[in-house]
């Protein structure tokens, strides 16, 4: 697998919307290496890819909990790419009337067959067993 891009909103302190595109990070080379002061968010870059792949973190047994302080919405978003084809992985998730203070709603995750501009048709709680087989992990 091969990760292409994350986006995400109000997720732990990167707060707002957050896109990286790892594409420009790997035009010529295979490798590159995520480091940076603490704090700067190169952990919760991996919670974002691991929330929007199987809906949950190492970090939190709730990924409700990824969610920013006194926000209303959150998404994890992941495009990766795996046996020559290229997918998108979210998660997403908001508070009842879009209230910071209010209820958690239930989570949704969704998978998308990019080239195809198709929406596979699962249930959220389904996404994940569907990512581990294409993924194989």
């Amino acid at each position: 697998m091969k990760i292409l891009s994350l986006r995400a909103l109000n997720i732990n302190t990167l707060k707002g919307k957050t896109h990286i595109n790892f594409r420009n990070f790997t035009k010529d080379k295979t490798l590159f290496a995520i480091r940076g002061p603490g704090g700067t968010g190169k952990s919760t870059m991996f919670d974002i890819i691991s929330c929007a792949l199987y809906g949950r973190t190492l970090k939190f047994r709730n990924p409700n909990n990824l969610m920013s302080k006194n926000y209303a919405e959150a998404y994890c978003e992941v495009e990766f790419e795996t046996s020559g084809k290229v997918y998108r992985s979210s998660w997403k998730q908001q508070r009842a009337f879009k209230q910071y203070d209010g209820v958690f709603q239930i989570a949704r995750m969704e998978l998308t067959d990019v080239e195809k501009n198709q929406v596979f048709s699962l249930k959220s709680m389904e996404v994940p067993r569907k990512i581990e087989e294409l993924l194989g992990l």
